[in-house]
């Protein structure tokens, strides 16, 4: 962890954050935040890298479950435009 800030996470090196050059070795032109979940300051979506590691996952599936069973709740009495219009999940 660190304190200091780059813009774009290839400048993040020893080089520019006054560092030990070891990092450098392990992540050479910075980290690839493709394969980092946006939890964890990455750019790669839950589907393919799951939540991260600040995420509490079965909190994250019980919100999604709740969201469908309201939708299937909703869809059963209603047209789709109401249950979209007044969908808690929306926002």
């Amino acid at each position: 962890m660190t304190d200091a800030y780059v813009y774009d996470p290839a400048n993040c090196t020893s080089a520019n954050l006054g560092g030990t050059p070891e990092y450098d070795d392990w992540f050479p032109g910075g980290q690839d935040l493709s394969n980092i979940p946006y939890a964890d300051g990455g750019t790669c979506p839950a589907y393919k890298c799951g939540y991260g590691k600040g995420i509490d996952a079965d909190a994250v599936n019980a919100e999604k479950q709740a969201a469908h069973t309201w939708w299937g709740n909703c869809i059963s009495a209603n047209t789709a435009e109401y249950c979209r219009t007044n969908d808690p999940w929306q926002q």
